[in-house]
């Protein structure tokens, strides 16, 4: 609109405050959790607490390329997608716990290190959801991971770029 009308009609633009916590850290442990340190989050409601530990314990299983780690935090019927699932499956959704363990086996099983990063990470606590935004080498992404009442990741999303 151009105000000539009786006024400006246009609509203000509100941007929602998201809380982001800075996480750049040179290691994915924080102060009073050190990995294996209460980061398993299995039967416990997810609160921003949780997610914290959890963005530690997540990191640093992805750092050693511990893949059994990882799943540990799906429930059984978890879905996942990614744009690596659909050039290795064929399908960019893999679904299953298990399944999600044998494609990261197939596709990260490999290597036995990551040096992972943490750029940031957001809380969501009206919707359970967990957003990553994390480096490896020139790769960069960001990953949201939606939370049953007990704390298990049901499903997930990456998205990559440069």
């Amino acid at each position: 609109m151009d105000g000539r009308h009786g006024g400006d009609r246009r609509q203000q633009l509100t941007v929602p405050q998201v809380n982001m916590v800075d996480m750049r850290r040179e290691l994915c442990h924080f102060p009073g959790n050190e990995p294996g340190e209460g980061s398993a989050m299995s039967g416990r409601k997810m609160d921003r607490a949780a997610a914290e530990r959890f963005v530690a314990a997540w990191c640093a299983s992805w750092r050693r390329v511990d893949i059994d780690a990882v799943v540990a935090h799906f429930a059984d019927d978890a879905q996942m997608r990614s744009p690596l699932a659909l050039s290795l499956t064929g399908s960019p959704v893999v679904t299953g716990a298990e399944n999600i363990r044998a494609y990261w086996r197939e596709a990260y099983g490999h290597i036995e290190s990551a040096d992972l990063n943490i750029l940031s990470w957001s809380w969501d606590e009206a919707i359970a959801r967990l957003t990553v935004w994390w480096q490896l080498g020139d790769t960069r992404a960001s990953e949201f991971m939606d939370f049953d009442d007990a704390g298990r990741v049901v499903r997930s999303e990456a998205f990559y770029g440069k």
